[in-house]
């Protein structure tokens, strides 16, 4: 009797799942992110059997044809898609014969351009001016080879079906990639896929600005700033989150990586209203938003990213806000430091993020600390050199040999 009741003791707030709603919730928020009779291709395992589970039991979207890019390499699976209406939904039209379908593996594949055909009241529809695309009433990409075994180059059994489910709707279904889905299975496509939500939208009109997020954004901002009170079994745009703000329930990695992508749609919407809609008002209000809904006190957020936000946030001039997200990352990127001091040439590393929110917050003598350290690990470094020199000077450090006596006076 002792033993389960210790365990339970001990073990109660991260075994208890009564108040966890991220699963339901996500799925519910994926499905409701494509439009009626839409095919939206999956990952795997947790972007999948949630959604399967709600169109099943709870009859939400069931009109919503779900194609996991992880069994579609398996001939039954796709014959399923292919041959099947669940409860009167359409099949996802192919132009493979199921004896074909059964042949189905890697194929040999050189990058190779590829075209659409849009159709001219699919241009009027989405009021698309691009020159090529009018000219010759069609899209154009390279779908590249999405594996290599020595010198032969080769395309899995997923890309040729979901390549092949593309061209069959014609642009007369809607086709989306949940944005679980891996850049290496998307076709090349990204140039044509608009975030609608937790799912990316294949559409006939090119991205025009790479250095800007491709939303759509009346859609997006629905779904993250408008949250229903209830729950639709139809389309219906608005997301739920329910319990992300509360510390009394426990989130493990999993629920933590998922939600992870709600706070990068957050800031896709925040890049759009920073950089292309030039509005710093709608910018914050759009992260202020994200904090309120997923606070990063109740689900952890890593350093990197609080990096990027208050980078936003310092954009659209919110500098109280950035100042607290600042603080967390100096605070962090020190530790990480510590742990690794060579750690000086990755993507994000800590010596870039200090030095950037040093130089925000004017803390000269704290950067000129951090380039020391790093000029003894990379001494030749002239770029490291002139940095150094640079802050030395902001800091009011006339030359290297008062430096450190001044900064052990500090």
């Amino acid at each position: 009797i002792g033993v389960p009741l210790n365990m339970a003791h001990a073990n109660w707030f991260e075994h208890n799942r009564s108040r966890n709603y991220v699963p339901w919730d996500y799925a519910y928020n994926l499905l409701q992110s494509v439009e009626p009779n839409a095919v939206l291709f999956t990952n795997g395992d947790n972007d999948t059997f949630p959604l399967w589970f709600l169109q099943n039991v709870e009859g939400v979207r069931r009109d919503v044809r779900v194609a996991c890019l992880s069994l579609v390499n398996t001939p039954w699976y796709v014959k399923q898609l292919k041959d099947t209406s669940p409860f009167g939904s359409q099949k996802v039209e192919m132009s493979l014969t199921n004896e074909e379908i059964d042949q189905l593996g890697l194929q040999r594949w050189d990058p190779t351009e590829l075209s659409m055909d849009v159709p001219s009241d699919v241009m009027k529809e989405w009021n698309i001016t691009d020159s090529a695309t009018v000219k010759d009433g069609k899209i154009k990409w390279t779908m590249q080879n999405t594996g290599q075994s020595g010198d032969v180059k080769f395309i899995r059994g997923q890309d040729l079906i979901a390549l092949d489910i593309i061209m069959q709707a014609k642009w007369k279904r809607p086709i989306y990639f949940a944005v679980t889905c891996s850049e290496d299975s998307r076709l090349n496509l990204d140039d044509y896929l608009r975030m609608e939500g937790m799912a990316m939208r294949l559409v006939p009109k090119k991205n025009d600005d790479k250095r800007i997020e491709y939303i759509d954004e009346p859609t997006l901002r629905k779904q993250l700033l408008d949250e229903p009170t209830g729950f639709s079994t139809t389309y219906q745009p608005g997301f739920k989150f329910r319990g992300l703000n509360d510390k009394t329930i426990f989130f493990d990695e999993n629920h933590e990586r998922l939600t992870q992508n709600y706070r990068n749609a957050f800031i896709r919407l925040a890049i759009y209203y920073l950089y292309k809609e030039k509005s710093d008002a709608k910018a914050v209000l759009a992260l202020d938003a994200m904090e309120k809904k997923i606070p990063r006190s109740v689900v952890a957020m890593d350093y990197r990213i609080k990096h990027d936000i208050s980078k936003l946030y310092f954009s659209a001039g919110a500098i109280k806000q950035y100042e607290v997200f600042a603080k967390e990352v100096i605070d962090q990127a020190r530790k990480q430091l510590e742990i690794n001091p060579r750690d000086f040439t990755s993507w994000y590393n800590p010596y870039d993020l200090l030095l950037t929110h040093y130089e925000n917050l004017k803390m000269y003598k704290e950067a000129v600390s951090v380039l020391v350290q790093l000029q003894s690990l990379v001494p030749s470094d002239q770029n490291v050199a002139q940095l150094l020199n640079e802050f030395r000077r902001k800091a009011g450090l006339a030359s290297p040999e008062v430096f450190p006596k001044q900064l052990e006076k500090k």
